[in-house]
Protein backbone atom coordinates (compact mmCIF):
# COMPACT_ATOMS: atom_id res chain seq x y z
CA UNK A 1 0.00 0.00 0.00
CA UNK A 2 1.08 3.39 -1.15
CA UNK A 3 -0.05 6.55 0.74
CA UNK A 4 1.25 10.15 -0.51
CA UNK A 5 0.83 13.24 1.57
CA UNK A 6 1.31 16.53 0.03
CA UNK A 7 2.00 19.52 2.29
CA UNK A 8 3.00 23.06 0.45
CA UNK A 9 3.75 25.69 2.64
CA UNK A 10 4.82 28.93 0.86
CA UNK A 11 5.46 32.91 0.84
CA UNK A 12 3.95 35.13 -1.94
CA UNK A 13 7.34 35.03 -4.20
CA UNK A 14 10.26 32.88 -4.16
CA UNK A 15 13.12 35.08 -5.06
CA UNK A 16 16.44 35.16 -3.50
CA UNK A 17 17.99 38.44 -2.86
CA UNK A 18 21.21 39.82 -2.91
CA UNK A 19 23.42 38.55 0.57
CA UNK A 20 25.91 40.80 2.42
CA UNK A 21 28.17 39.26 4.36
CA UNK A 22 28.46 39.14 8.26
CA UNK A 23 30.19 41.84 9.88
CA UNK A 24 30.04 44.22 13.11
CA UNK A 25 27.85 44.32 15.30
CA UNK A 26 24.43 42.96 14.86
CA UNK A 27 20.90 42.27 16.88
CA UNK A 28 18.84 39.35 16.38
CA UNK A 29 15.38 38.64 17.99
CA UNK A 30 11.96 36.78 17.28
CA UNK A 31 8.35 38.79 17.79
CA UNK A 32 8.34 37.23 21.14
CA UNK A 33 11.58 38.66 22.45
CA UNK A 34 11.56 42.05 20.23
CA UNK A 35 10.05 44.30 23.11
CA UNK A 36 13.49 43.38 24.54
CA UNK A 37 15.71 42.83 22.44
CA UNK A 38 19.47 43.26 23.42
CA UNK A 39 21.62 46.01 21.28
CA UNK A 40 24.95 44.41 21.39
CA UNK A 41 28.29 46.47 22.06
CA UNK A 42 29.15 46.88 18.32
CA UNK A 43 25.85 48.92 17.79
CA UNK A 44 25.95 50.95 20.89
CA UNK A 45 29.94 52.21 19.83
CA UNK A 46 28.30 52.63 16.76
CA UNK A 47 25.33 55.13 18.39
CA UNK A 48 25.40 58.76 16.91
CA UNK A 49 27.24 57.77 13.40
CA UNK A 50 25.48 58.92 10.03
CA UNK A 51 23.71 56.36 8.43
CA UNK A 52 24.66 56.39 4.81
CA UNK A 53 22.13 53.56 3.65
CA UNK A 54 19.86 51.14 4.83
CA UNK A 55 19.22 47.72 3.18
CA UNK A 56 16.10 44.95 4.16
CA UNK A 57 17.45 41.82 2.64
CA UNK A 58 14.71 38.47 2.27
CA UNK A 59 15.65 35.89 0.52
CA UNK A 60 11.50 34.99 0.28
CA UNK A 61 10.50 38.68 -0.97
CA UNK A 62 11.71 39.82 -4.09
CA UNK A 63 11.29 43.70 -3.76
CA UNK A 64 11.40 45.11 -0.45
CA UNK A 65 10.64 48.77 -1.18
CA UNK A 66 6.82 48.75 0.26
CA UNK A 67 8.98 47.99 3.66
CA UNK A 68 11.25 50.54 3.28
CA UNK A 69 8.93 53.21 5.68
CA UNK A 70 8.52 50.94 7.95
CA UNK A 71 11.97 51.52 9.12
CA UNK A 72 12.14 54.42 11.38
CA UNK A 73 15.88 55.00 11.25
CA UNK A 74 16.09 56.60 8.53
CA UNK A 75 19.06 57.28 5.99
CA UNK A 76 21.33 60.75 6.92
CA UNK A 77 20.49 60.46 10.46
CA UNK A 78 22.37 59.83 13.42
CA UNK A 79 21.97 55.64 14.32
CA UNK A 80 19.79 55.74 17.35
CA UNK A 81 19.56 52.17 19.03
CA UNK A 82 15.95 52.85 19.96
CA UNK A 83 14.78 53.72 16.02
CA UNK A 84 16.21 50.32 15.43
CA UNK A 85 14.59 48.28 17.98
CA UNK A 86 11.11 50.37 16.52
CA UNK A 87 11.91 49.19 13.12
CA UNK A 88 12.53 45.43 13.77
CA UNK A 89 9.30 45.90 15.90
CA UNK A 90 7.36 47.14 12.95
CA UNK A 91 8.49 44.63 10.42
CA UNK A 92 7.78 41.57 12.93
CA UNK A 93 4.31 43.61 13.41
CA UNK A 94 3.81 42.72 9.49
CA UNK A 95 3.34 39.17 10.21
CA UNK A 96 5.86 37.75 7.57
CA UNK A 97 8.91 37.52 9.37
CA UNK A 98 9.85 34.66 11.99
CA UNK A 99 13.41 36.48 12.86
CA UNK A 100 14.82 39.63 11.96
CA UNK A 101 18.69 40.43 12.16
CA UNK A 102 20.35 44.18 12.34
CA UNK A 103 23.70 44.34 11.06
CA UNK A 104 25.88 47.63 11.25
CA UNK A 105 29.03 48.10 9.67
CA UNK A 106 31.20 51.55 8.90
CA UNK A 107 31.69 51.96 5.46
CA UNK A 108 35.00 53.16 4.12
CA UNK A 109 33.35 56.88 4.42
CA UNK A 110 33.34 56.03 8.00
CA UNK A 111 29.59 55.87 7.86
CA UNK A 112 27.33 52.93 9.37
CA UNK A 113 25.58 50.94 6.61
CA UNK A 114 22.26 49.41 8.82
CA UNK A 115 21.32 45.90 7.12
CA UNK A 116 18.03 44.25 7.96
CA UNK A 117 17.93 40.28 7.43
CA UNK A 118 15.11 39.18 7.38
CA UNK A 119 13.56 35.05 7.28
CA UNK A 120 10.16 34.60 6.51
CA UNK A 121 7.07 32.81 8.08
CA UNK A 122 6.21 30.23 5.86
CA UNK A 123 1.92 29.77 5.69
CA UNK A 124 0.15 26.07 4.72
CA UNK A 125 -0.85 26.40 0.98
CA UNK A 126 -2.65 23.23 0.21
CA UNK A 127 -3.16 19.51 2.07
CA UNK A 128 -3.79 16.63 -0.65
CA UNK A 129 -3.60 13.22 0.47
CA UNK A 130 -3.74 10.17 -2.41
CA UNK A 131 -3.53 6.33 -1.53
CA UNK A 132 -4.89 6.54 1.48
CA UNK A 133 -7.25 3.34 2.02
CA UNK A 134 -10.84 3.26 2.01
CA UNK A 135 -11.90 3.50 4.91
CA UNK A 136 -10.40 6.25 6.32
CA UNK A 137 -10.11 8.08 2.51
CA UNK A 138 -8.29 10.64 1.42
CA UNK A 139 -10.31 13.59 2.92
CA UNK A 140 -11.12 11.87 6.29
CA UNK A 141 -7.39 12.18 6.85
CA UNK A 142 -6.66 15.53 5.42
CA UNK A 143 -8.96 16.75 8.07
CA UNK A 144 -7.25 14.52 10.77
CA UNK A 145 -4.22 16.69 10.13
CA UNK A 146 -6.67 19.86 11.20
CA UNK A 147 -4.19 22.02 8.96
CA UNK A 148 -5.87 25.37 7.61
CA UNK A 149 -4.80 27.27 4.41
CA UNK A 150 -2.82 30.18 5.29
CA UNK A 151 -2.11 29.38 8.92
CA UNK A 152 1.71 29.68 10.04
CA UNK A 153 3.68 26.43 9.54
CA UNK A 154 5.91 25.45 12.15
CA UNK A 155 7.02 21.81 12.84
CA UNK A 156 5.33 21.20 15.95
CA UNK A 157 1.92 21.56 13.55
CA UNK A 158 3.39 19.57 10.96
CA UNK A 159 3.72 16.84 14.05
CA UNK A 160 0.23 16.89 15.24
CA UNK A 161 -1.18 16.96 11.97
CA UNK A 162 1.43 13.35 10.99
CA UNK A 163 -0.16 12.01 14.79
CA UNK A 164 -3.55 12.65 13.80
CA UNK A 165 -3.58 11.36 10.32
CA UNK A 166 -1.38 8.16 12.24
CA UNK A 167 -4.14 7.45 14.78
CA UNK A 168 -7.40 7.74 12.22
CA UNK A 169 -5.25 5.27 9.95
CA UNK A 170 -4.47 3.00 13.49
Amino acid sequence: MYLALLLWAGVSTLQAAGQQPLQSGSVAGTPAENSSVLIPNGLNSLQGARVAEIRINSEAIERTDWLEPLVIQKINEPLDKYKVRQSVQALYNTGRFALIQVEAQRNARDDVVLTFRATENYFIGSLLVEGAPDPPGNNRLVNAAKLNLGEQFTEEKIAAAIEGMQRILR
